[in-house]
């Protein structure tokens, strides 16, 4: 029995390790070197206009524990690499992230990977579930919508297939397109993308093809035939500098979810200012508590699977 425990033992670390390199195409895609030597332009004043209240940072701390600082507890990890499961995909799907994507978010002066931005949806997903929001956002995965990795008819179809499995009235995608993140906003019904980048490019046209297309292909499996959708850039906050613009997502995507925002997107981003470097540590403390929690839900699950297969192996030999 003890052998056999043994073996089994070694099964699961030999089944974790070919889970990693399955995962290869899903590891991290990160903007390249060369976006830094960009310009970047300079940011408009606020307008503060808003017809939906967006928490300021100082109500978002009251929400977690100012004494713990989990970034710190992040470089304290012994292990390198994780495997963690995403919520917010139904298909059994998983990501990996490595040390350098760890370092880059501890960091606080680097781009974001696609990996931290998986994790983050499947942040956002478990809080629409908490705030009874589930029916109205979805979310497309990074990895899943890399246009510079991925044929145009594979991820258009990923979108269709999304749009028509999973009805919500907003879908957020966080989108790493030329070295840059940007954020687009579906919403199928109202026939409508919103589009956001914090250095105010509009999208390009292999993108608006993309987009248009899934949203064609909805429409048609259900009878209808519907005009291209409307496009709306969303201004939004503006970046001054040539890094935080996977941050700029991660935070117009919590805003959205917190205050609940699916229509007048372009009436409620108006504030052109650059975000407080609170704001952005914020996002990052929030991210850092979230992967401390997933990664002890799956050490745990991991050891229940363990104990649950040692018990069959008991009794079998009883």
């Amino acid at each position: 029995m003890q052998k056999e425990m043994q073996e089994e033992r070694a099964q699961i670390q030999q089944g974790m390790k070919l889970l990693q390199q399955m995962q290869l195409e899903l590891r991290s895609e990160r903007p390249k070197e060369m976006f830094i030597k960009e310009h970047v332009e300079s940011v408009g004043t606020s307008t503060n206009g808003s017809c939906s209240k967006v928490m300021t940072t100082e109500d978002l701390t009251k929400k977690m524990d100012a004494s713990e600082d989990y970034l710190k507890k992040i470089n304290n990890l012994k292990e390198n690499s994780f495997s963690l499961d995403l919520d917010h995909e139904t298909s059994e799907l998983s990501i990996f992230i490595d040390r350098v994507d760890l370092n880059e978010l501890t960091s606080g002066i680097k781009w974001l990977s696609t990996s931290i931005l998986s994790l983050w949806c499947t942040y956002l997903h478990r809080m629409c579930i908490s705030k009874n929001f589930n029916k109205l956002f979805g979310f497309l995965d990074p990895n899943r919508i890399l246009v510079h990795t991925k044929p145009a008819e594979v991820i258009q179809t990923y979108i269709q297939n999304k749009l028509d499995g999973e009805p919500k009235k907003c879908y957020l995608g966080p989108l790493l397109n030329s070295n840059h993140w940007q954020l687009f906003v579906i919403c199928p019904e109202d026939n409508i993308i919103f589009w956001f980048c914090s250095l105010n490019r509009s999208p390009k046209k292999n993108i608006k093809v993309i987009l248009e297309g899934a949203l064609e292909g909805y429409h048609l499996l259900r009878g209808i035939k519907k005009k291209k959708p409307n496009w709306k850039n969303i201004m939004g906050h503006q970046q001054d500098n040539g890094w935080a613009c996977g941050y700029y997502v991660m935070k117009n995507m919590f805003d959205i979810i917190d205050a609940c925002i699916v229509e007048r997107f372009n009436e409620i981003f108006t504030d052109t200012s650059s975000y407080e470097k609170e704001s952005i540590d914020h996002i990052r403390q929030l991210w850092a508590q979230f992967f401390l929690q997933k990664v002890e839900e799956q050490e745990n699950q991991e050891k229940k699977d363990l104990m649950t297969k040692q018990k069959r192996l008991k009794k079998t030999y009883i």
